[in-house]
């Protein structure tokens, strides 16, 4: 079967090419980082398309309802990012990066990432006690508990495996 067009066959190719690479360069979302007690949210981005512009949406965890964060991302450097603020302590949310284009209305999504409930009990002056939330491994599996002193600088660092562990005793030195 043969398929004809009056395009010239040039734009074609430029057409399908044109589509390979806003799939290549679809946005992913490579970090979320809580700050301010969980007021905050730092999103970071890898690949998308250079110069473009990113919104970030939230939800909380158990809604479907999506809101469009004051927060855009020029896609400038390899790695850019932004934070939402505004958010409630003790809520999980999760996040995407959303693109939107002008012309055509078309939206092109990055995965979708959530953020991990987080409870610590002290258990002695040497111990604490860590708990967790059940870490989705669609998007980012690696869990590191980290110790640090007052200037911010990691003193410790301890990955945890498997990451389907939810209670986890740290002893402090």
């Amino acid at each position: 079967m043969r398929l004809y067009s009056n395009l010239n066959p040039a734009v074609i190719i430029a057409l399908l090419l044109s589509c390979l690479t806003a799939y290549s360069q679809t946005p992913f979302i490579s970090q979320l980082e809580s700050l301010n007690e969980g007021k905050e949210t730092k999103i970071t981005i890898a690949d998308g398309v250079i110069g473009q512009d990113y919104t970030i949406q939230y939800r909380l965890k158990n809604t479907s309802s999506w809101t469009d964060s004051q927060v855009k991302i020029k896609r400038n450097t390899d790695v850019t990012g932004g934070t939402v603020t505004g958010l409630e302590i003790n809520k999980n949310y999760c996040f995407r990066v959303i693109q939107r284009d002008s012309v055509t209305k078309a939206e092109i999504l990055s995965n979708e990432v959530c953020s991990i409930y987080f409870k610590s009990t002290l258990l002695s002056d040497k111990a604490v006690k860590l708990e967790w939330s059940k870490i989705d491994t669609t998007g980012m599996p690696i869990v590191r508990i980290a110790q640090m002193d007052e200037d911010g600088r990691t003193i410790n660092s301890v990955p945890i495996w498997p990451i389907t562990d939810t209670v986890f005793v740290y002893l402090l030195i």
